[in-house]
């Protein structure tokens, strides 16, 4: 079925309005199509072709201007026409690219009724609509769009995504011994912090219950399992509410294209790593496809270290190692640990350390250095 040319026309020229004044609006092809859809469910699914054929349209008649943006190269939007979808990732490059309105343009958004402030109204409506009612986070109707877009977009250009499954423990417990209101504010703490820490490097979504799901694209396994582990500690270590609760939680972590490709065998392999987070006692991450702790002994007698066994003097030699160049031994066994570090870019403090013992399974955080 095609969308009618003059309908999405008018959506198009409205979402390109939202910022309001002379601001770039910086979108990528899918952000701009889901926008599009968001706004009027009932529209058929809009197709690249249709899309572009309806930009150089609006680029003829002088109503929308667009540019490079980040670097991104992308030939003129009036020069041609295509329906080939690989012809799209050449006309607007990988990244993204930046639109606005022309005087024309909004002279004839005017036109249609529509105006300019109305459109941004509804605009502002809708994004706020897919924020969850009483959590910092984006609903499951989010989560479903994103994951298959962002599955294609990595898929397209041989990317990577990551995602991150996150379910809070013994979170009924938490109900039926202190109530609801307070199993609610385990909840919304747990949510600030996933979704705090997940600022600029993807989006945090309420995926169900207490379940909380995250999309990191271009991410790495191992990137993505460091977030993962700073993410559980911060958790642990936080005292939550009036009662001074202490929470933990389990993630299961999966990647595309290492453990997964079509998105719903992505989250089906996320989904896997968190059940074998709490079958294997809780507060935990886990990756798909990793081996059990028992199968990383080399002896039977090995215990797996509970989390946080480094004493200080362990903490300052990984510490020291690893900033001179050089690579840490684990004090636990003597192997050789390969090491994950993350800025903060908000306290701007040296990275924190992450030490992934694939033997006797220490995990730990070393935190930087303010």
């Amino acid at each position: 079925m095609t969308v009618n040319a003059a309908k999405l026309e008018k959506l198009l020229l409205g979402v390109i309005a939202s910022p309001g004044g002379d601001d770039w609006l910086a979108l990528t092809i899918g952000d701009l199509r889901n926008r599009i859809v968001e706004l009027d469910d009932t529209m058929a699914q809009i197709t690249h072709g249709e899309m572009i054929d309806c930009l150089c349209d609006l680029s003829k008649l002088g109503q929308i201007r667009v540019e490079k943006f980040l670097g991104t190269q992308f030939v003129p939007l009036d020069s041609t026409r295509h329906h080939d979808e690989f012809y799209v990732r050449v006309f607007f490059g990988r990244g993204d690219f930046r639109m606005r309105l022309t005087h024309a343009g909004r002279k004839s958004l005017d036109g249609t009724g529509t105006g300019h402030a109305g459109v941004e109204s509804a605009v502002a409506s809708d994004e706020t609509s897919e924020l969850d009612d009483r959590l910092p986070l984006y609903r499951r109707r989010v989560f479903d769009a994103d994951l298959v877009r962002l599955s294609q977009e990595a898929l397209d250009i041989e990317g990577n995504l990551v995602m991150i499954m996150i379910d809070i423990d013994h979170f009924k417990h938490f109900n039926d011994t202190h109530g609801h209101p307070i199993g609610d504010e385990v909840l919304i703490a747990v949510s600030k912090i996933v979704a705090g820490r997940s600022k600029g490097k993807g989006k945090a979504y309420r995926y169900g219950g207490e379940e909380i799901t995250l999309l990191l694209p271009n991410y790495m396994v191992d990137e993505g399992l460091t977030l993962a582990e700073i993410l559980r500690k911060q958790i642990e270590q936080s005292e939550i509410g009036g009662k001074k609760l202490k929470v933990t939680a389990s993630l299961g972590l999966a990647g595309m294209p290492d453990h997964a490709k079509p998105p719903s065998e992505l989250l089906k392999v996320a989904d896997a790593a968190l059940y074998e987070a709490k079958h294997l006692g809780r507060n935990l991450v886990r990756v798909f496809g990793e081996q059990a702790p028992a199968e990383r002994q080399r002896t039977t007698e090995r215990k797996r270290p509970v989390p946080g066994a480094l004493s200080d003097d362990d903490r300052e030699r990984i510490r020291i190692t690893h900033f001179t160049g050089g690579r840490p031994e684990c004090p636990k066994d003597g192997t050789k640990l390969p090491i994950m570090s993350e800025f903060d870019e908000v306290t701007k403090r040296t990275p924190s350390i992450i030490v992934l013992c694939p033997i006797c399974g220490l995990r730990e955080i070393i935190e930087g250095i303010a």
